[in-house]
């Protein structure tokens, strides 16, 4: 499922504040705590500005009064590798295109979402891959942070916070088999280590390299089934202080992750 709305900065971070869920900080010190609630407080928020226009200097918001900027960038589990279409992102594209030739977008007033949901046809692990999960984390992160000079030159002595949206849905399992050779079911039991992966070795060490102040990690969508029902219990938003990290990795085995997602 997509939502077009998302395309937009200022509506991740209108999402996020609605969401207003507890966050895990890394570690929780007081200038985590700080940063969040210049984000959720309302009384706080309207000392940001929405810079995210194309004729703006980046990043995306600022805030003069805290001394702080924040870049906004939208990450997903769905990444092509070797220059392959997206066949999610493809599908999608056209439903949006066929919605807007009927003209029924236009009849939208202007606080509407427009979310699309399209059957790739592929199977799991093709659906949902960890290895373009994390490819495709370093690629959005690593072009962001090859902009931090520029950031840093457009506002001077400004702290600046990475935050990512994530909106792969489900969460991830290490099997004690290969997850190529796992043929994922509706309805069958799969016995696996849960990914933490606010603690993934892989991810944490793109995060401390990425050269922001600060990183927030907002996973909305982190959901799996048990035989109890949904089980939603993992962190949907992580803030790492990266002068002050402490966290204690852990080593996932890629070939054997497999998405809870079908």
């Amino acid at each position: 499922m997509r939502n077009f709305t998302f395309d937009n900065e200022i509506k991740i971070i209108e999402h996020f504040r609605d969401s207003n869920y507890p966050p895990l900080g890394l570690p929780e010190n007081e200038e985590n705590i700080k940063i969040i609630h210049s984000l959720y407080k309302d009384i706080n928020w309207k000392n940001w500005t929405n810079n995210s226009g194309k004729d703006q200097l980046p990043p995306d918001f600022y805030n003069i009064k805290e001394k702080l900027m924040l870049e906004v960038m939208r990450i997903d589990d769905h990444a092509s590798n070797e220059g392959k279409a997206n066949i999610i992102k493809k599908n999608e594209n056209r439903m949006l295109r066929e919605l807007q030739s009927t003209g029924i977008l236009d009849n939208l007033s202007p606080d509407a979402s427009v979310f699309t949901l399209t059957d790739s046809k592929l199977s799991t692990n093709e659906d949902h891959n960890y290895v373009k999960y994390f490819e495709n984390f370093k690629r959005i992160v690593e072009k962001h942070s090859n902009q931090v000079s520029n950031y840093r030159e457009n506002y001077p002595n400004y702290k600046l916070i990475f935050f990512v949206f994530d909106e792969s849905s489900g969460t991830y399992f290490e099997t004690p088999e290969k997850s190529s050779e796992i043929i994922v079911k509706k309805g069958m039991e799969l016995i696996g280590k849960l990914h933490f992966y606010w603690l993934d070795k892989k991810f944490v060490n793109i995060i401390e390299n990425s050269k922001a102040d600060y990183f927030i990690w907002y996973k909305p969508y982190g959901y799996f089934e048990t035989r109890e029902g949904i089980n939603d219990i993992l962190p949907k938003v992580i803030i790492y202080d990266l002068k002050d990290m402490k966290v204690e990795k852990i080593k996932y085995n890629s070939s054997k992750m497999i998405s809870s997602e079908i």
